[in-house]
């Protein structure tokens, strides 16, 4: 009998070119149920994060000089700054860089699975909290909707999230229009 797949907690973007860190936060990744995604160069990782949405993204120091370009391009995409940043780094100088960058933890070489784990272990719940954010869960309502005094517009909710709800009506409803 096959067991069900578990669900996948989040998406976690992996940004390195070093094919045995990338096995050793993919391993992590897993064991915790987040969804792992790899990019090897810098140019990738930044269109990436530009058109998907990731709970955590993990940058390697070892990628050189444009690490604070991925850490800033993720603070600065509409859709990702709020993800948990982790970065990869070697020594103390990096750490200092990647924190001014907007990291929220640093991973230390040498790595190992229980180093890894206790971070991820420690941002867990952050990570939980930005899926349940962006989430939106599909709901088809219909709905009621007071536009101006008297005035009611019907339609259907389309899905609803932690910060609000869409709604698709016959008649035009503008956002920030008063109810």
């Amino acid at each position: 009998m096959n067991s069900p797949a578990p669900a996948v907690v989040g998406r976690v973007l992996i940004v390195s070119s070093d094919v045995i860190t990338i096995e050793q936060l993919s391993e992590s990744i897993q064991r915790f149920a987040l969804f792992a995604e790899q990019c090897h160069d810098v140019p990738a990782a930044l269109k990436r994060l530009q058109r998907s949405k990731f709970e955590a993204v993990v940058v390697d120091f070892r990628l050189g000089s444009q690490v604070g370009a991925v850490v800033k391009g993720t603070r600065e995409s509409a859709s990702n700054e709020h993800a948990v940043v982790f970065t990869v780094s070697d020594g103390e100088s990096e750490a200092a860089e990647a924190f001014k960058a907007g990291s929220t933890f640093l991973l230390r070489r040498p790595l190992s699975a229980a180093s890894i784990d206790q971070s991820i272990r420690a941002a867990y719940g952050l990570i939980v909290r930005e899926r349940r954010r962006y989430f939106r869960c599909p709901v088809e309502v219909p709905v009621a909707i007071l536009t101006k005094p008297i005035q009611t517009a019907h339609g259907y909710t389309i899905n609803i999230s932690e910060g609000g709800i869409a709604v698709t009506a016959v008649t035009g409803i503008v956002p920030g229009d008063p109810a």
